[in-house]
């Protein structure tokens, strides 16, 4: 039996309403609780949010600064002319390390950063450093951003010679690739100091032409061949070495020209080689850098080109009716004449195509690539074997022993040679003083006629050398003392060659009119620039400027590179 559910009843007997359930309301603390939690949210809320404006603020300023000091640093890079005084260099130069810093500072692994920090380090000389970085860079990446049809006909350059197909799939730069970077450096600073106040490209050009003249001994034959590096530092070289010697010089201050390889000339075995010169100011013209001359009407000063000698004979003929004429060429060798490209076949491989590609920030940049760009459409490219060959020969143990044989006099006289093209005089001319000293010292107590020989002749040269260095500094009067004293002690000297030019051109520096019976009266190779000389159609010396300060040098990092590959 279910039992009966008793109704509570209230005081007067009635039965009271229902009772809601305890929990069916919200007290006042759990509302208070509930309001001050809701304000923790919103807080928390506002918090977040006004942290994460903060921090997309810092971002966007981070990603603003590091913008503004990129571009400044690329501004800095741009205007590292090794030619401003070695204190605005010197400022550069620290500027640039704050903002490198500053930049790793914002951002750790910035590749831009990079890119440039290799540019800096070749504008400051620093090859170990800027290899390093350049080799833990992604080359074949940077590779893309070179154009495809750049690219494409830097390879067809290279397919006559196959044995150098393998270097090609390289992506890293080691030893004999730094070899050449610090070469293209070296041969750059040489030809801004060469060219300095020129006015245009035909000027660079003739005042490079007056220099081989000057600087540059002729020799036949090529037991040790040389390329432009070498032979610019030994100073002396055969036709062909100095035809590439030229070419490569004139390359690295924007001027284009063709090796002109000529047929052997009566009683002559080898081939003749010249230059022509393509400037972008004027038309085309032929020169001899064996001759230290550029060939022109010696009527009307006008220069020739190789094709206005093949087709007219009669300018030419005027040219070889003057002392000493020009040699035994005839119409028919310049028409027979091949043109060729003179070019470092390293100038062709992608990796240091990419590297030139990462110096262009620079001005003025050192030429390490060829710049395929410019060849319209898709024109090949006829490179001139020669390069190839002495590269070839250059990488075999018997060159390198025949280097060191002949090199075992000259290589003590390196060091100030190295000094006197690199624009510091003041240093090598101290320095010559001290190797001669040294050198008469060891030749007093030699006891070996070939040891006596061997010194002998570095003396001479040195000798020569310390005269050059005082005449490249402008410093006429030492000039003319030391290049008599040249050639009193030496009358029948290997260096006449050069120092009877030198003298008359010091002597025409100094208004003197024995320059005159000089200019008559040179030796057999350069009768010709005597005599164009005393016409007046060759250029006189520029104002020697000052040393180029601070850009990248052949004896930077660990010293003057070596010639044995």
């Amino acid at each position: 039996m279910e039992e009966e559910t008793v109704q509570p009843q209230g005081a007067e007997g009635n039965a009271r309403p229902p009772q809601a359930p305890a929990g069916g309301g919200i007290s006042r603390a759990r509302k208070i609780r509930l309001i001050v939690l809701i304000c923790i949210l919103l807080v928390l809320t506002v918090i977040t949010v006004l942290y994460n404006v903060k921090l997309n603020r810092q971002e966007k300023a981070r990603v603003q600064a590091l913008a503004t000091a990129l571009a400044e640093l690329r501004a800095v890079i741009k205007g590292l002319d090794p030619r401003l005084p070695d204190e605005v260099l010197g400022t550069s130069f620290v500027q640039a390390d704050l903002l490198y810093r500053r930049i790793q500072e914002l951002d750790t692994r910035n590749r831009d950063a990079e890119r440039l920090a290799i540019a800096l380090c070749y504008a400051r000389g620093h090859f170990d450093q800027g290899l390093e970085r350049f080799n833990s860079l992604p080359v074949k990446e940077i590779a893309a951003e070179i154009d495809g049809a750049v690219r494409r006909k830097a390879a067809h350059a290279l397919d006559p010679f196959q044995a150098l197909a393998a270097d090609l799939a390289g992506a890293e730069i080691h030893e004999d690739g730094k070899q050449f970077l610090r070469q293209c450096g070296f041969l750059w600073g040489l030809a801004r100091s060469i060219t300095e106040g020129a006015v245009g490209e035909r000027d660079k050009a003739l005042l490079l032409c007056r220099w081989m003249a000057l600087h540059m001994l002729p020799e036949e034959g090529d037991t040790v061949p040389a390329d432009p590096y070498l032979a610019a530092w030994r100073s002396h070289g055969s036709a062909a070495e100095l035809a590439w010697a030229y070419a490569e010089l004139a390359r690295q201050v924007g001027v284009r020209s063709k090796v002109a390889v000529l047929p052997p000339v009566e009683s002559q075995d080898e081939w003749q080689h010249l230059v022509q010169v393509y400037p972008g100011d004027a038309e085309p013209f032929l020169v001899n850098p064996f001759l230290g001359i550029p060939f022109l009407n010696p009527a009307s000063g006008e220069l020739l080109s190789l094709e206005s000698l093949a087709g007219d004979a009669e300018p030419y003929d005027a040219l070889l009716g003057l002392a000493g004429g020009a040699s035994a060429y005839k119409a028919e060798h310049f028409r027979a004449a091949e043109l060729r490209t003179a070019l470092h076949p390293y100038a062709c491989f992608p990796r240091f195509m990419v590297f030139d590609h990462l110096l262009s920030g620079l001005p003025g940049r050192p030429q390490v690539a060829f710049d395929f760009g410019t060849l319209p459409g898709d024109e090949g490219l006829e490179l001139w074997e020669r390069p190839v060959e002495v590269l070839r020969q250059m990488q075999t143990r018997r060159y390198r022993e025949l280097l060191a044989r002949a090199n075992r006099a000259l290589d003590l006289v390196r060091q100030p040679r190295l000094l006197q093209l690199r624009g510091h005089y003041q240093g090598a001319g101290a320095l010559y003083d001290t190797v001669t000293e040294s050198l008469a010292k060891a030749l007093a107590e030699a006891e070996v006629e070939e040891g006596a020989a061997l010194l002998r002749e570095t003396i001479e040269q040195a000798a020569l050398f310390s005269a050059m260095n005082a005449y490249d500094s402008g410093q006429w009067q030492e000039a003319e003392e030391q290049l008599r004293q040249y050639l009193d002690d030496y009358p029948a000297g290997r260096w006449q060659t050069v120092a009877r030019p030198l003298l008359a051109e010091t002597l025409s520096q100094r208004g003197a009119e024995a320059a005159d019976a000089l200019w008559r009266d040179m030796p057999e190779a350069r009768k010709l620039y005597g005599a164009l000389r005393l016409k007046g159609l060759l250029p006189m010396a520029a104002v020697p400027g000052t040393a180029v300060s601070g850009g990248p040098s052949a004896g930077s990092d660990s010293g003057t590179p070596a010639e044995s590959r």
